[in-house]
């Protein structure tokens, strides 16, 4: 009895079971050789999930030639690559990553890919990936052996190598891994560089850390304020400091700007509102300058870490010991999530002080006057054991500069106030 007609031709029941047979091997050799593979990266707090072309894994001999470089790249370009171009991207959009913590993405799932192979390789790879994602990217080689990955940026970053072609600045994101073996050397930038044709920079400014989950700590704060001793229990969340362990020197202001994780943030402020609550305005600034005064050992960053290194305001409260620039990221942060004042950060010049002058509706102590307004000096660090506003740390009518003002509101007080 004839079931079914096709182009091969005639089935009849006896031929069914042979068909079943090959079918079945057939099914078993598709999904035993898949052409995509799965794998996980960790991430800091997280494990990120990935999939990509196994044709990627084939053999790709690289050297330092022109011709060589070109077919190490076209012969990646020839596979499924944006399979896992595209999960980059997502998750750079879902994550909130800036393009530093972007490329860590890039630069730790290409080492889970090729674990066997060495880190001159997968400079290759993230190069290609990097140059795919939009950046404009340069690669230089030194020694016929390394390879180094520039990307171009408009931001000032100390203690990383950099090149300038045409006027513009190109940041070294791979000579870190190299440690002292490449240092030195004398760099020569290839003719193949498809990433030329980018427009997209580099930056490392950081507006808010990247949408992954906490890691906390419960760490406690005393300090005396008017004759009585203040206990602060707050959850701080460690994983600022995992997150920028490695993290590029970049200019002072840029690690004042970068706020608290939510879980710090929320704990900070319910551990100082009912201290804070009920108070008279200049007892409020005056417990806040007590805190930040009080509660943290001193250290300079010259003695602690053998060089300047500003803190952010959650490392600050991590910290065993800060400077004046720690404290001012702190409390710039509380000026910003607790208060609606008007301030100024000011940096001496000739020095590593920096310190805050805050529009308050009455002037304390010897007034700072910038473009008209006078500001009261509230030093988060001195003058120590006190809480007393309006006092300069140093001489401050001269060789200081404005590193930003921020305006705020002309409704100025204590947000816990308007509750």
């Amino acid at each position: 009895m004839k079931l079914i007609i096709n182009s091969i031709g005639i089935v009849t029941k006896s031929t069914l079971p042979l068909i079943f047979f090959f079918s079945l091997i057939l099914h078993v050799q598709v999904f035993a050789n898949p052409t995509t593979t799965k794998t996980s990266v960790p991430f800091f707090s997280v494990e990120l999930d990935l999939e990509y072309d196994q044709a990627m894994l084939k053999k790709n001999r690289y050297c330092t030639s022109q011709t060589c470089i070109e077919k190490f790249y076209t012969k990646l370009e020839e596979t499924n690559y944006n399979l896992l171009l595209n999960k980059f991207l997502t998750y750079k959009d879902e994550l909130k990553l800036n393009d530093w913590f972007f490329y860590n993405l890039v630069e730790k799932s290409v080492k889970e890919i090729y674990p066997k192979k060495n880190s001159i390789y997968r400079t290759l790879v993230t190069w290609f990936f990097m140059t795919k994602a939009g950046y404009d990217t340069r690669l230089y080689t030194a020694q016929n052996k390394y390879f180094f990955l520039f990307v171009r940026t408009n931001d000032e970053v100390y203690e990383m190598p950099f090149v300038k072609v045409d006027g513009d600045f190109f940041l070294d994101l791979t000579s870190i891994y190299y440690s002292a073996k490449t240092k030195g050397l004398l760099l020569e930038m290839q003719k193949f560089q498809p990433g030329a044709l980018n427009e997209r920079m580099f930056s490392l400014k950081i507006s808010s850390y990247p949408n992954i989950p906490p890691m906390t700590v419960e760490k406690e704060f005393r300090f005396v304020h008017m004759e009585k001793e203040i206990k602060l229990e707050i959850q701080i969340d460690t994983l600022s400091n995992q997150l920028l362990s490695n993290y590029p020197f970049v200019k002072t202001l840029n690690y004042i700007h970068m706020p608290f994780r939510e879980t710090t943030k929320k704990s900070l402020i319910k551990a100082l509102k009912p201290h804070l609550k009920g108070l008279e305005l200049e007892d409020q600034m005056s417990l806040l300058v007590s805190f930040t005064r009080k509660a943290f050992e001193y250290q300079n960053d010259q003695i602690n870490m053998l060089r300047d290194m500003p803190l952010t305001a959650e490392e600050a409260l991590l910290a065993t010991e800060t400077d004046f620039e720690d404290r001012v990221s702190i409390m710039y942060q509380l000026l910003k999530e607790i208060t609606d004042f008007n301030f100024v950060v000011i940096q001496y010049v000739y020095d590593d002080i920096v310190t805050i002058g805050v529009e308050l509706p009455e002037v304390y102590g010897k007034p700072f006057s910038y473009e008209g307004i006078s500001y009261t000096i509230c030093d988060p660090t001195m003058p120590a054991n006190t809480g007393k506003l309006g006092v300069y740390p140093i001489n401050l009518d001269k060789d200081f500069e404005i590193l930003e003002e921020v305006q705020q509101t002309t409704e100025v007080g204590f947000l816990i106030d308007k509750e």
